[in-house]
């Protein structure tokens, strides 16, 4: 697969949503499995929208828990790599499985092997991003194009390169930091969606964190929506 260099073009505006769980199209949800919590529990997201789910409590029980996952939430800090994790995963998405994962877990989706999908080392800045909403159901559940979103903390991580068959959902102007050097990113993914082997993955660079607002707990929510 190609990697694709980051689409530009322009958004219109949109106003608040309304969440709610889509069955899926065989009516039943496959086995999630949430990683201990870190700088963002998914387990929390996923908790409000009332699905069912399992949250490991350490790493050990997380991995061993893997074999009977559908689906995988990968929290930020929760979870990091390891010799053993890599090859579950990629087993998981084999089988037509989803694996979502936010900020730091990109060292774990890189062991993974993405054709196209390459990572900038930690240096995103942190502040108020104007983000722009690429997906046509997303824009249909917040009803705005354009949203605020508060990157609490510095050095998240961007993604550089991506498949051609990805599926851009959000994107802002961002800032990268590093070495007494900072560069403006126009644009700039900041969730997507590809395919890989008969699977998903969803990477998100924002996730959940203290006094979120509610605009920001739907898009949250909408992107765990989006892995079942």
């Amino acid at each position: 697969m190609q990697s694709t260099p980051f689409r530009t073009g322009v958004i219109p505006t949109m106003a608040r949503p309304a969440i709610s769980v889509r069955a899926p199209k065989n009516g039943q949800t496959p086995p999630i499995l949430v990683s201990p919590p870190g700088c963002d529990d998914m387990g929390a997201v996923l908790r409000g929208l009332g699905l069912p789910f399992v949250q490991a409590a350490n790493i050990q029980e997380f991995e061993r828990s893997l074999s009977g996952a559908g689906i995988v939430f990968l929290n930020c800090l929760g979870i990091t790599s390891s010799s053993t994790l890599a090859p579950k995963l990629k087993a998981i998405l084999s089988q037509g499985g989803v694996i979502f994962a936010s900020d730091w877990t990109a060292d774990i989706i890189d062991d993974l092997s993405v054709a196209g999908l390459e990572f900038y080392p930690r240096e995103g800045l942190g502040g108020i991003v104007h983000a722009e909403i690429l997906d046509a159901e997303l824009l249909a559940l917040v009803k705005r194009k354009n949203v605020e979103l508060n990157f609490d903390m510095s050095d998240w991580v961007a993604v550089k390169t991506f498949p051609s068959d990805a599926r851009i959902l959000l994107r802002a102007d961002v800032s990268l930091h590093s070495m007494g050097v900072t560069r403006k990113l126009r644009r700039h993914p900041l969730a997507f969606t590809t395919r890989a082997g008969t699977g998903r993955i969803i990477y998100t660079s924002f996730h959940n964190h203290v006094q979120m607002t509610e605009l920001e707990k739907s898009l949250l929510s909408f992107l765990a929506l989006k892995s079942i």
